[in-house]
């Protein structure tokens, strides 16, 4: 399945990834460096016009994690724009396509990944197209 690793690093691009998709998978994408893996909380995003959800450290606070301005942003824009200063995201962020009718995290679609490279390119990336 296709995924959005969003890196707290402003001056790394936003990259996408092929997984398996298993919850280890995820752990190990939004762990800190002393940690051996992370606990991911889901940031619900699917029934927005963004259409994709986002899973970050959930202990991000506990060890000090960096601020995820663009996955900050990406939130804030679609969720609660009223409260975009009060938004807080850190540590690596992965995004990808929501929820399916059983549970299942999904893959990003090709949407998905145009408003990735959008939210990119205002941070002065270019993703690759591939």
């Amino acid at each position: 399945m296709k995924i959005g690793i969003i890196p707290t690093d402003l001056s790394q691009p936003i990259r996408i990834e092929e997984i398996e998709g298993k919850l280890l998978d995820y752990q190990l994408l939004v762990k800190d460096e002393s940690q051996e893996y992370g606990t991911i909380e889901a940031v619900r995003m699917q029934y927005t016009p963004m259409k994709m959800d986002l899973y970050v450290n959930d202990e991000f606070l506990i060890y000090g994690m960096e601020r995820n301005e663009r996955a900050m942003v990406m939130y804030a824009s679609v969720v609660a724009p009223e409260y975009a200063s009060e938004v807080y995201l850190a540590g690596p962020a992965v995004a990808v396509g929501g929820v399916g009718g059983e549970g299942e995290t999904l893959g990003l679609t090709e949407r998905n990944i145009t408003r990735l490279r959008l939210l990119d390119k205002l941070f002065g990336h270019e993703m690759p197209t591939s």
